[in-house]
């Protein structure tokens, strides 16, 4: 499925894998800086929630995803830009709302 965001060209794409959700994350700020971001991985869905962790980038990053049938809400809820790998500035937040139904093509970091 794919997801747009609400804030400035921020796209959620994931694919269902039978009780896990593989996902990428793309995330712009827009101007005056369009700093980006990129998160990626599987998430365990429980009661349409999921938990995204990672130490990979110096600290510790979570953020958080429910889902319902048309909207995705997420939510950085630990860990500043960079230790969740992102560039200065950005953060995981917002409404992403379904834009297709179809498997996505992921692109690659």
């Amino acid at each position: 499925r794919r997801w747009k965001g609400t804030k400035v060209e921020s796209v959620l794409r994931t694919i269902d894998r039978g009780g896990e959700v593989e996902f990428q994350l793309e995330l712009w700020n827009g101007p005056p800086a369009y700093n980006s971001g990129l998160a990626m991985g599987r998430l365990s869905v429980r009661d349409g929630a999921a938990t995204y962790e990672t130490t990979e980038f110096g600290g510790k990053c979570r953020i958080e995803f429910s889902f319902t049938k048309r909207l995705v809400v997420v939510k950085q809820s630990e860990g500043d830009s960079f230790d969740c790998g992102f560039g200065h500035g950005v953060f995981a937040y917002g409404k992403f709302v379904r834009t297709s139904r179809r498997k996505p093509r992921f692109r690659t970091p």
